[in-house]
């Protein structure tokens, strides 16, 4: 059974005044494997609507598809983040 934890927070930025809002994610040890949506990664790597789409029409980004909806392993996705790493 896949379970994870998702608490909504919100900053204030001292520049204009504008508040963000962004997700956090906590991930039981309990769980095998946390699967992820599309707005939880997005939120998770700090990227729009439009890079994500870019990143899964490439195939530069691991995801699964399982009928309409689209998830992504957290596993996966630390992986590819540690592909990208410029050293």
């Amino acid at each position: 059974m896949f379970h994870h934890n998702l608490i909504y927070t919100n900053l204030a930025h001292c520049q204009g005044g504008c508040i963000k809002f962004f997700f956090v994610l906590f991930c039981t040890q309990m769980d095998q494997e946390c699967l992820l949506t599309r707005k939880e990664v997005m939120a998770y790597l700090r990227i729009s609507h439009g890079t994500i789409d870019k990143l899964m029409k490439t195939g530069n980004i691991p995801f699964v598809k399982l009928g309409r909806k689209i998830l992504f392993k957290k596993a996966e996705i630390d992986a590819w983040l540690e592909t990208k790493r410029v050293k």
